[in-house]
C-alpha cells in the first residue's frame, strides 16, 4: 500500500469508544482518497490537494487488542495489517517519516514530535486536524475550525467539533446507515436473529 493520504493517531484511555470512533472514521476516510485530483469521490466530494496524494487511510493506535474487541478480524500479534480498507498500525510499529499528509489527532492524544516536524517540512505544510469529543454546547460552532499555531514549528493546529448545530462538523455516519436502520426495526424477525445470535432471548414488543 503506497503511504496513505491520512493518518488518524489513536490513543485508548479507558473506554471502547476511542477505538470505535476511530475505526468508523479511518473506515469512512479510506475511499475518499481513492479518485485522482479534481475528481469526486463516492459521495461526491471533490477530492485535491494533499488529500489526492495517495490512497487510503491509516490507523496507528496504542492498544490493538482493544480494536480487536470491536472488530474481530484485527490480528493483535501484527505491528501492521490491512482490515476493511484501513491499514492498521501498532503505534510502537509507526514509522514517523512516513506520516501522511494529513494527520487525525483523535480527541487531543498527541502526534509524536518527528511527526510534527514531518508535517511542518512539507511544502505546503501538512494538515493538522484535533478531533474532539462530540458535544451540544453552544460554544461549539464558534470554536470548531479554528486554528492553533505550534510554538515552535511554521505548523497549526485546527480543532474540529463533530455537534448537532450548523457550524459544526456535524456527526459521523456512515453511508446508508438510516436505511439499514429504519429497515432492521421494521423486520421483527431481523431483530429477534440479532438478539439471538448474541446469546439474548428476542426482546418482547
Amino acid at each position: 500500500m503506497t503511504r496513505p493520504a491520512f493518518d488518524v493517531f489513536c490513543r485508548v484511555v479507558d473506554n471502547f469508544g476511542d477505538a470505535a470512533v476511530c475505526w468508523r472514521l479511518a473506515r469512512e476516510l479510506a475511499p475518499l482518497a481513492l479518485p485522482r485530483r479534481g475528481s469526486a469521490s463516492r459521495d461526491g466530494h471533490a477530492v485535491s490537494g494533499a488529500a489526492a496524494e495517495a490512497a487510503g487511510a491509516r490507523l496507528i493506535i496504542d492498544r490493538p487488542e482493544v480494536l480487536a474487541r470491536l472488530c474481530p478480524e484485527v490480528r493483535v500479534e501484527l505491528p501492521c495489517q490491512q482490515v476493511d480498507g484501513v491499514l492498521v498500525v501498532h503505534a510502537e510499529a509507526f514509522d514517523p517519516a512516513s506520516v501522511a499528509p494529513v494527520v487525525i489527532d483523535a480527541f487531543g492524544g498527541g502526534v509524536p514530535p518527528a511527526c510534527q516536524q514531518a508535517l511542518a517540512a512539507r511544502n505546503p505544510p501538512g494538515l493538522w486536524i484535533v478531533l474532539e469529543y462530540l458535544s451540544a454546547e453552544s460554544w461549539v460552532p464558534a470554536h470548531h475550525g479554528l486554528a492553533s499555531p505550534h510554538p515552535t514549528l511554521p505548523l497549526d493546529r485546527r480543532f474540529f467539533f463533530p455537534g448537532f448545530a450548523a457550524g459544526t462538523g456535524g456527526l459521523l455516519r456512515e453511508p446508508g446507515l438510516l436505511a439499514a436502520r429504519a429497515a432492521f426495526e421494521a423486520d421483527p424477525a431481523s431483530r429477534d436473529r440479532f438478539w439471538t445470535a448474541l446469546g439474548f432471548a428476542p426482546v418482547p414488543a
